[in-house]
């Protein structure tokens, strides 16, 4: 998952305050892909290098006074599939044309995006279901990215959306000074509100080791609101008395696995042993145990007592 301002990058034209493309990470759809019925997951970045292109960004609105608009002039509506999918007429000889608005993340930006009454940087993006899309059925009415619903969207409800990355200069207000786009836009819903998570717990909580001994430990983890990643387990540990020894022989800590895949609102566990030698120094330890997934931390405590027997 990524938000709208690491899809657009950090630099900024110094008059429009629209984002640069020198800034973006993600691979980037070139003019013929952006209309495909088949693009590319995979894209090269303004520095060439190879990086993904489909991205996944929630809690995202219209920007204020804007509107989802569908079709307008300039050749955004037509009668026939472009030719990189075959060129051929839209089925029943209809007319389709590409839905459109800007949107932002409230949360990095408040501003209206369409004009330069705020001085800090434009964190818009433009999102666009394109024509062919909605022509071959993947789109429009009765689909995840169903136009006619988006098309009734204000500038106070949230939501979520896939789509693949694109750029389309210059900076200008038609794309709320935000050349970046997600054209294709593949899926969008309405936010729940609560961004994507997980959850761990660690069982027992509680546990005695003898000396030249271990213990073991589950770690559960749950993804919550249809989170997806890796998540990476560490420990720190230390007395919990820290006058009984002034430099304590500590146990020692490790998981199997130390990382972690969960699925959208999957679940996973990795075991976690708690070694002690025969020098360890008798007593009581707490264990923080930190997982860790991008900007996602969560931690548990488990406590162990090394003792004689």
């Amino acid at each position: 998952m990524a938000t709208v301002h690491q899809v657009i990058g950090t630099q900024f034209n110094s008059s429009t305050q629209g984002a640069l493309e020198t800034g973006g990470p993600f691979g980037v759809l070139n003019g013929t892909d952006e209309s495909s019925l088949h693009p590319p997951c995979m894209a090269p970045n303004v520095n060439g290098t190879m990086a993904p292109a489909f991205v996944e960004i929630h809690g995202i609105s219209l920007t204020t006074d804007s509107i989802v608009q569908d079709g307008a002039v300039g050749g955004k509506c037509g009668q026939r599939y472009t030719p990189t999918n075959g060129g051929g007429p839209y089925p029943g000889g209809q007319t389709f044309c590409n839905a459109y608005g800007v949107f932002q993340d409230t949360t990095e930006y408040t501003g209206n995006c369409e004009t330069l009454q705020d001085p800090n940087p434009k964190i818009c993006i433009r999102l666009e279901i394109d024509r062919d899309w909605m022509a071959a059925g993947y789109c429009g009415a009765g689909t995840a990215c169903d136009n006619s619903t988006l098309d009734k969207l204000s500038s106070s409800q949230k939501i979520d959306v896939q789509g693949f990355v694109t750029w389309h200069p210059p900076s200008s207000s038609g794309h709320g000074y935000s050349s970046w786009e997600l054209h294709p836009l593949t899926a969008w819903r309405i936010s729940t509100g609560a961004p994507p998570d997980f959850s761990m717990s660690a069982s027992p909580t509680t546990m005695t080791v003898p000396v030249g001994s271990s213990g073991t430990a589950t770690i559960a983890l749950s993804s919550l609101n249809d989170f997806v990643g890796t998540v990476d387990l560490s420990a720190s540990i230390a007395p919990s008395d820290t006058t009984a020894s002034l430099s304590p022989v500590k146990p020692t800590v490790s998981f199997s696995p130390a990382s972690v895949v969960l699925a959208a609102n999957g679940t996973g566990a990795s075991t976690m042993t708690v070694s002690s030698s025969l020098l360890t120094t008798l007593g009581t330890y707490t264990i923080t145990v930190t997982a860790n997934s991008g900007t996602i931390s969560h931690s548990a405590t488990v406590t162990v007592t090394v003792s004689l027997l």
